[in-house]
């Protein structure tokens, strides 16, 4: 795969962006858009809508459209972002603003009895949340024909195996 390096590059099509964050330290702030934040290495302090915990290598979380957030890295950390618009998932979640709302879309199928605690809550990966996030950067990086649809068929699996560490 000549030329591309995961992380390495911002990759931006149709409503989705992979991008390593810019510095360790990044302030309060929201989007617009959902976001999964995966830590590579290093740890933060990581403020998530008022709740403060650390956050190190392998962990990751989940925000909501809106959600309000920062974090505080040591030297090593080296966080990576994966923000996409629901519409990615199901052009009829165009007006989704909630994660509840996405996972108990019908594409997905699932009922968010613990959703209410995703905003608050880092989650631990072994290893299949970075290699969803890392395919979803090679075929936006690429954009081979049929792109749009494994990232879209990529995402539908991200959020899936989140819930399933959820349930």
């Amino acid at each position: 795969m000549q030329g591309y390096e995961p992380w390495r590059q911002r990759v931006n099509r149709d409503g989705v962006v992979v991008m390593k964050a810019k510095d360790p330290v990044n302030p309060m702030h929201h989007h617009a858009y959902f976001e999964l934040g995966y830590v590579v290495s290093g740890s933060a302090r990581h403020i998530l809508n008022g709740n403060e915990t650390i956050i190190k290598e392998g962990d990751f979380f989940l925000m909501d459209l809106e959600s309000k957030h920062a974090y505080y890295g040591d030297e090593n950390c080296y966080i990576v972002n994966l923000l996409f618009y629901p519409w990615v998932l199901e052009p009829a979640l165009v007006h989704c603003r909630k994660l509840s709302e996405l996972v108990s879309h019908f594409l997905i199928g699932y009922l968010p009895q613990n959703i209410g605690t995703v905003y608050f809550r880092i989650f631990h990966d072994d290893g299949t949340i970075q290699k969803l996030m890392e395919n979803i950067s090679k075929e936006l990086y690429f954009a081979h024909p049929g792109a749009q649809a494994m990232v879209r068929a990529y995402m539908i699996e991200l959020i899936v195996e989140i819930m399933r560490k959820i349930g």
